[in-house]
């Protein structure tokens, strides 16, 4: 029986050697695609930590979307100077028409 206690021991371990080896890339890859703040809230759930994680995800939502709206109003109120800043001209302007944020641009004149 020592033997085949031994053998096993020796199996589990070289198992659990593989698993680490492949686990370890894996986490990097992911690590790559996953925001540091989903990283803190998984973290989070698993001390059990369940309202800090919500409080987390939210806090991290409200303020992307604000930065959002942010910009596209701005985008969106000051079209004409935009488009001055990137080098547009009184021609190219009047052909921004044929979108929906030159449209307003065009009509700014």
């Amino acid at each position: 029986m020592p033997k085949d206690k031994t053998f096993i021991a020796i199996l589990l371990s070289a198992l659990a050697d593989a698993l680490y080896a492949i686990s370890t890339p894996v986490s990097k890859v992911m690590l790559q695609s996953i925001a540091p703040t989903m990283v803190v809230a998984a973290i989070y759930l698993a001390q059990g930590r369940v309202k800090a994680a919500n409080i987390n995800i939210t806090q991290t939502l409200t303020v992307s979307l604000a930065m959002m709206v942010v910009v596209v109003v701005g985008i969106y109120l000051f079209s004409r100077q935009i488009c001055y800043l990137f080098g547009s001209n009184d021609v190219l302007l009047s052909m921004l028409c044929w979108f929906p944020v030159g449209k307003r641009a065009s009509r700014a004149a």
